[in-house]
């Protein structure tokens, strides 16, 4: 409606000025002209007041997800009907965690489930920088968190591997001498 009356028993209305409505039946000032939203849908959840019904521009409108669902992580759920109202996203998991990965105190752990957009620190034990974040970047995404192999490390490895081989070389070579026949 369009209209209101500010008269008790009028059988006639007063129109609201410019783009203004009321929201529903019954309206008796011209407060009641207001901007009017409709309550947007939304995958994987519901919002409240609910989807389709028609309510003032500064209505706050909450949206809730389904489970494993969530909105963008640092995103209100509840938002005036005026503005951009959140969707609701797949949660990602993490699968795995390598056992040189360090989450500190933020009790990240497999099966730890990350909003979507959500990132997390961590480092590795095993690089000298160390700094890398578990990110949910793609929606319902199952991540398995890996260090780096350090390349220290991996030539420390070859290293000690020709040590080894070398010895074992000079080892065979001197029971070949010892153990051949004179």
């Amino acid at each position: 409606a369009n209209t209101y009356s500010s008269t008790v028993g009028s059988t006639a209305c007063t129109t609201c000025p410019d783009s203004l409505k009321t929201i529903s039946t019954g309206a008796d000032s011209e407060t009641d002209c207001t901007v009017i939203c409709t309550v947007g849908s939304v995958d994987n959840g519901l919002r409240s007041p609910s989807v389709g019904y028609s309510v003032s521009e500064a209505t706050v409108i909450t949206t809730f997800c389904n489970t494993n669902y969530s909105v963008e992580h640092d995103t209100s759920r509840a938002v005036m009907c005026s503005t951009a109202q959140p969707s609701c996203f797949s949660k990602c998991s993490i699968t795995t965690i390598d056992e040189r990965a360090d989450f500190g105190e933020t009790g990240i752990k497999t099966g730890s489930i990350l909003e979507y957009k959500e990132s997390v620190p961590y480092s590795c034990t095993s690089d000298t920088d160390g700094k890398f974040a578990a990110s949910c970047d793609a929606a319902g995404t199952a991540y398995a968190i890996e260090c780096p192999t350090s390349y220290v490390a991996t030539i420390a490895g070859v290293v000690t591997a020709v040590v080894v081989l070398v010895a074992a070389a000079v080892v065979f070579a001197v029971v070949q001498v010892r153990n051949r026949p004179m």
